[in-house]
């Protein structure tokens, strides 16, 4: 049986996992941007609310 007081222990990598849950989510809300504005077509103004981003969500361009 091991002493647990010599395992080496690392460091929490909070830091890096907190960057990480940011980036993914940042990437999965501008995904569902673009899929609702490519779905919308040429319908250029409020096209309802959006669960994900929990707000509505309105078209202002065609450039998508």
């Amino acid at each position: 049986m091991e002493n647990w007081n010599t395992v080496p222990r690392k460091k929490p990598a909070l830091i890096e996992a907190l960057a990480l849950n940011f980036a993914d989510n940042t990437d999965a809300k501008m995904e569902t941007m673009i899929e609702v504005l490519r779905a919308a077509g040429d319908n250029n103004g409020w096209l309802g609310f959006n669960r994900l981003m929990d707000t509505n969500i309105r078209k202002t361009t065609n450039e998508i």
